[in-house]
């Protein structure tokens, strides 16, 4: 029965416009990137802050892409090949910051660098 509807759903233009939109959505491109993670804890009340570098490949980057079919076919409850792709890019440290006390807020924030 779901196999019915995906092929409906699959013949359709909504499907392109589906696919079309979260392709879109995907915001990874080959290249240098920066991930600060901040947090801010009670005792101490300090801020701590810690920098990555790490770079994403083109074939790691088309990996990642497949992941909207199978976000499609989630979302439709078909059964879809295997699991989630993901790129397990090196990290280098950029900064180091020992984080002690108890946590109120993290943020993290990552921006292509190069």
């Amino acid at each position: 029965m779901r196999n019915k509807y995906y092929k409906e759903f699959n013949e359709s233009k909504i499907h392109v416009d589906s696919y079309t939109a979260l392709d879109r959505l995907f915001y990874w491109e080959p290249g240098e990137y920066l991930l600060v993670i901040k947090v801010n804890t009670s005792r101490p009340n300090r801020a701590f802050e810690r920098k990555w570098k790490f770079s994403l490949k083109e074939d790691e980057v088309q990996t990642m892409r497949l992941n909207v079919i199978k976000m499609m076919h989630d979302a439709l409850f078909i059964p879809s090949f295997g699991q989630y792709n993901f790129a397990y890019a090196r990290y280098a440290i950029f900064h180091n910051a020992i984080i002690m006390g108890g946590v109120c807020s993290v943020s993290a924030h990552i921006r292509q660098i190069g």
